[in-house]
């Protein structure tokens, strides 16, 4: 059965974008959806085997920047191990968003089109059920053949798309029982706070005090560069100094709610001049 995302957005945040966001059209006809269900099926399959020229064929030339990006994304999820990637477009959540601002934009482009792209990975050992995100990919078609050509373009529509640590750094895996700890790798990156994964052992030990349900008992522990990098991966519209940590899940919806992708996300300010001396258990 398609399984389909779907978030549980604030009633200010829906109310704005009601007022802001355009009219959703029905956007590109059956062969151009084809194409793109193509697409992605080659670029989640290149992430899956590991093949940067089938990746990078994905993506339109139509910003140095976005190709860039692109470039370092792929060879950072390189240090991932993915049991699982898969990329679908929903049409049917919100249609199409190109406004003609947007289409003005790629002014080269015979058509554009921005749906909601849906993200599912499943990190190896840790997802029993695939992680869920949003990405707002603009697709544009080009002599007949359609690529990404950004996927910030609905940001004024506060439309983001997904952010996760390996878009702003590359990342140093370490796995430690329960646990995955991803750390940033980078120049005045943080280190792992002292003694991070025992206090994590002891807080899943007191979970089963509380919490009932039955679920893995697998987490991945993600140490962001900074607090405006975790800022972007919450999309948190609030200030994030006050939290020492956030545990996160991305939400499925069938005929109930399920909870998949569990992470803990640090706030590395909470940690700023402890010794890094400790060494991980």
């Amino acid at each position: 059965m398609n399984r389909k995302e779907r978030r549980v957005l604030p009633a200010l945040l829906v109310l704005g974008l009601l007022i802001a966001a355009p009219s959703p059209s029905a956007g590109a006809g059956p062969e151009a959806r084809d194409s793109i269900a193509g697409l992605l099926e080659r670029r989640a399959e290149a992430v899956l085997v590991g093949d940067q020229a089938a990746f990078m064929a994905t993506v339109a030339p139509a910003s140095e920047d976005f190709v860039a990006r692109q470039r370092r994304l792929f060879a950072r999820m390189r240090a991932l191990r993915l049991d699982s990637y898969t990329l679908e477009v929903d049409w049917a959540r919100y249609g199409d968003l190109a406004r003609g601002s947007d289409r003005a934009r790629y002014s080269d482009a015979s058509d554009v089109a921005i749906p909601v792209t849906e993200e599912r990975y499943s990190l190896r050992g840790f997802d029993a059920e695939p992680a869920a995100e949003d990405l707002f990919y603009t697709f544009i078609e080009t002599d007949g053949e359609w690529l990404i050509a950004e996927d910030t373009d609905l940001d004024d529509l506060t439309f983001y798309s997904a952010r996760h640590p390996w878009d702003f750094h590359r990342q140093r895996v370490k796995r430690r029982g329960h646990f995955m700890l991803l750390e940033p790798v980078c120049r005045n990156c943080p280190d792992a706070p002292p003694g991070a994964l025992a206090l994590a052992r002891s807080a899943l030990a007191r979970v089963g005090d509380y919490w009932s349900s039955p679920w893995r008992k697998r987490v991945p522990i993600v140490i962001p560069a900074r607090a405006s990098d975790l800022k972007r991966m919450l999309q948190a519209t609030f200030d994030v100094g006050d939290f020492v940590a956030f545990a996160y899940s991305t939400v499925e919806v069938e005929e109930g709610i399920e909870y998949t992708g569990h992470r803990i996300l640090l706030n590395p300010d909470a940690f700023v001049g402890r010794s890094s001396g400790s060494t991980l258990e």
